[in-house]
């Protein structure tokens, strides 16, 4: 689900080129926000994601390499998330991706993880097709 953060920073950025809506630094986070409580009007201070200090290994993934996969449609390369601990990691109920812009870092999309992702110990998630964004332009 595309926030209405960026959509609102696409559209300044396609029809005013205005720089303060140009991206940088997409990364992949993980969030334990309970199932269905996203939305479109989420922000990046509604995220709860998983730490570190919790999840051994845990960090944000870089997001490199955008390119178009079909029309309205560009994947990008990410090297997913590994548990270092002993321990399963907490529940991540979304995969989220942000991005820095000139006015701070800006929740973009979300996708809800179903079932949750409960990563064992030694474990890894991958992205081997690449997480995928795509605007779709049917009103059906």
């Amino acid at each position: 689900m595309t926030t209405s953060a960026l959509v609102n920073l696409l559209a300044r950025r396609a029809w005013t080129n205005d720089p303060a809506a140009e991206p940088s630094n997409y990364r992949a986070v993980l969030a334990m926000n309970p199932p269905d409580s996203l939305d479109h009007a989420a922000t990046w201070a509604d995220i709860q994601e998983l730490s570190a200090a919790s999840n051994p290994g845990y960090a944000r993934s870089p997001l490199t390499n955008w390119a178009k996969a079909q029309p309205y449609e560009v994947a990008a390369q990410c090297a997913g998330f590994k548990n270092t601990g002993g321990e399963p990691w907490q529940a991540a109920n979304w995969f989220c991706v942000i991005a820095d812009f000139p006015g701070g870092t800006v929740l973009c999309w979300t996708e809800p993880v179903v079932p949750p992702i409960l990563l064992a110990a030694g474990d890894r998630i991958t992205f081997p097709d690449g997480p995928r964004f795509r605007l779709m332009d049917s009103y059906a």
